[in-house]
């Protein structure tokens, strides 16, 4: 009996772990975040229910029971590790769920554990573990037919670019998937009992995925290869004496290849190179991608120094670049200035998890390269392919000193180890079987248990958050948001994890709809109440900046309804500032409260603080000529909107163009005014407004005729302006 619920519960286990590496496929489109939500709760679901066999598997085979091994004892150790940090970390909740985006938190990682555990017991052979990686790689051929149809197709997958991203939803993750699977094809293509027509058919999938991977033109993922092709060709010229000529050889010609391509990396041959051409044109001083991760690891060596033994908590970097924030991410778009991620693991490790996660995280290295080194010493590996899964594991750790970690490389990066932890079934058996009324106990548990999981961390959510997705698509492509806020509350009544993230996302879509359109007050105040209500449930339970930031811009567009709500924005967008000082965003929300509260020169003061902090921002510059215009200053405004626009201040609407064009014509600057009003008749040729702001600007250079024509022109397209123009000829005259 025992035997044929060994034999049942194995190979259930042995034929369905495999599937997992069909969730990096997953795309589902009903949900927020398509690319992530989908394949994170697939593989959940996927592991809770598999969980029930395992366990009963253990109780009946003692001999399938984990070992005390030394990556075993590592990765529970890090559990364990990021269990106690989150526990003590500034946000408890965001440790243990991460969000919508991200879907990493502390329950994913357990799964990860989990799958981990039950794939390093029920594969023990060499034979299996060639069946796993071969299902493996024909899941990666469709994802490589998927991303060069999409490189071909822009457009597909929601990609407008030609890097591709497949069904992973970003060129980064896609690198980091193929570089798993092309030492997945190296290490079975060394192995010589495969046969010589499916090793040539591996090496064709290692050509096309590794052009694929040029496409992504994922810099930090080539770097990762290059550097690992160099150490393991040293290792070959230092510790085989057989292969030593072909190492050093080898090398030499890689060298010098590079070499060449270097001293050419200007010439157009050089740079139209897919990633090659971007690699080598690499310099610390460009913008945006690059300057922006050295301050988010600035900021991560700071987190560290402000918690150094356990952290800010897993998943919580996002509250740590806040509090140290760096006005000058703002100067490379407003994107660069909500990181959730240092771009770096092991700094990231370090900012949220301190020493104690450090040393758990570099543990499971030297355990997996003790285990590596024991199994071939032992005979159980051999010596190419010992190599060759130790520099998976080096590329993983190189390629994350520019990225972060996603579902699809904590996938492999714990088969990886899975497959490394892997042993031979031992000779003799310890431990008792369980059997009779316990082994019936045990599998109704375990069962009722992995079931109930399944519906709490994936069936719920999901229903969740395709509600919330339904509310969004009421409130962005119907305007409707007495139906977008029903579907919200019928998502939040459900009992899922990710509440917070429903709340925000309902809050945020109300205020940018009443921001962009003209929704009339019997809707605009409600609305207005129902998100300021959900905000506030977030605030009180967590100290989030942007909570703050969102709470605050609602109470200012609810002062139109009551003009008490300032003096609560006030409160809130205080704290915010205190959250995160520096934030041009938070700074720009307290001067709208200071210009409301007529408090002009605060406003100034607030601007004039922030471009002492950092001068090169365009938008501080604008806003900062708002300011000195409402503050009666109107040389300063005039000399900042020059500032502004010097550093790339682009006219976001017709408003703007003719509060420059008063500014200028105010202090006597008629040549910038009437670039000004010229542009804006170009944009606005049928707008009697902008004719008219033309012609006074004529009238002040003395181009009378002009003047007039523009004037007459301006009351033929509005006579509304009658009137105005009535006086204008009259001061023309």
């Amino acid at each position: 009996m025992h035997e044929r619920i060994e034999k049942i519960c194995l190979r259930i286990l042995q034929v369905a772990l495999p599937l997992a590496f069909l969730t990096p496929l997953v795309y589902i489109s009903e949900t927020t975040f398509p690319f992530v939500v989908g394949k994170v709760w697939s593989f959940w679901l996927f592991v809770d229910l598999l969980v029930p066999f395992y366990v009963v598997l253990l109780a009946v085979a003692p001999r399938y029971r984990p070992r005390k091994e030394p990556l075993l004892i590592a990765v529970g150790a890090y559990m364990g590790v990021l269990l106690v940090s989150a526990a003590f970390g500034v946000d408890v909740w965001r440790s243990l769920w991460s969000n919508h985006e991200r879907m990493t938190g502390v329950v994913a990682m357990l799964h990860y554990a989990t799958f981990f555990l039950m794939t390093a017991t029920v594969y023990r052979t060499r034979r299996e573990w060639r069946m796993v990686l071969m299902t493996s790689l024909g899941a990666s051929a469709i994802m490589t037919v998927l991303a060069l149809w999409e490189h071909g197709h822009p457009g597909f997958m929601a990609n407008t670019s030609s890097r591709p991203w497949a069904t992973l939803g970003n060129t980064i993750y896609l690198a980091n998937y193929l570089l798993f699977h092309l030492f997945f094809i190296a290490i079975l293509v060394v192995r010589k009992s495969l046969p010589s027509s499916v090793r040539m058919l591996l090496v064709l999938l290692g050509f096309v995925e590794t052009i694929v991977l040029l496409f992504t033109q994922t810099r930090g993922t080539l770097l990762a290869v290059i550097l690992t092709a160099v150490m393991l060709l040293l290792w070959l010229a230092i510790r085989e004496r057989k292969y030593r000529k072909v190492g050093i050889g080898t090398l030499v010609a890689l060298v010098a290849v590079f070499s060449v391509l270097f001293a050419n990396r200007a010439q157009p041959l050089v740079q139209n190179i897919p990633t090659v051409g971007k690699l080598l044109n690499t310099t610390l001083s460009e913008g945006g991608g690059i300057r922006t991760r050295i301050i988010a690891w600035e900021i991560a060596l700071k987190a560290f120094q402000d918690k150094p033994l356990l952290g800010w908590g897993p998943e919580n970097f996002y509250y740590a670049f806040n509090a140290h924030y760096n006005p000058e991410s703002y100067r490379y778009g407003q994107y660069e200035t909500w990181f959730d991620r240092p771009h770096n693991t092991l700094l990231d490790v370090l900012a949220t998890t301190g020493v104690l996660g450090s040393v758990a995280y570099v543990a499971l290295f030297i355990a997996a390269f003790w285990t590596l080194e024991r199994k071939i010493r032992l005979g159980e590996m051999p010596k190419w392919e010992g190599m060759l899964t130790g520099g998976m594991l080096i590329a993983s750790v190189l390629q994350n000193l520019t990225v972060f970690d996603s579902h699809t490389s904590y996938l492999y990066f714990f088969l990886l180890l899975a497959m490394i932890a892997a042993r031979p079934l031992p000779e003799t058996v310890t431990g008792k079987m369980v059997g009779g009324v316990t082994l019936g106990v045990v599998t109704l548990v375990a069962a009722v248990t992995g079931i109930a999981l399944s519906v709490w961390l994936v069936i719920i959510p999901y229903q969740a958050n395709r509600l919330g997705l339904i509310g969004t698509s009421f409130a962005r492509l119907n305007g409707d948001l007495q139906n977008a806020i029903a579907v919200y509350d019928r998502a939040l009544a459900l009992p899922t994890p990710h509440k917070n993230d429903l709340r925000i996302d309902g809050a945020r879509e109300v205020a940018e709809l009443i921001s962009q359109r003209d929704v009339p007050p019997n809707v605009a105040r409600p609305a207005l109440e129902w998100a300021i209500a959900r905000v506030e449930e977030n605030y009180k339970s967590r100290t989030d900046t942007y909570d703050a930031l969102l709470l605050g811009q609602l109470l200012l567009s609810y002062a139109q309804f009551d003009s008490t709500a300032i003096t609560r924005a006030r409160d809130v967008l205080e704290k915010a500032h205190a959250l995160s000082p520096g934030r041009q965003q938070v700074v720009f929300a307290l001067v709208q409260v200071a210009l409301y509260e007529g408090r002009a020169n605060d406003a100034v003061a607030l601007l004039e603080e922030s471009l002492a902090k950092e001068e090169r921002v365009k938008d501080v510059h604008w806003n900062l000529a708002l300011a000195y215009q409402a503050a009666g200053n109107l040389p300063a405004a005039a000399k900042t909107i020059t500032r502004s626009r010097e550093l790339g201040h682009e006219w976001a609407n017709a408003g703007e163009v003719a509060f420059a064009v008063e500014v200028y014509r105010g202090v006597g600057e008629f040549d910038a005014a009437k670039q000004g009003a010229d542009l804006l008749v170009q944009a606005l040729p049928k707008d009697g407004d902008a004719h008219l702001i033309l012609a006074k600007v004529l009238a002040d250079m003395g181009d009378k005729e002009r003047a007039r024509s523009e004037a007459e022109l301006a009351r033929q397209l509005k006579p509304e302006l009658n009137d105005q123009v009535i006086l204008l000829l009259s001061q023309i005259r």
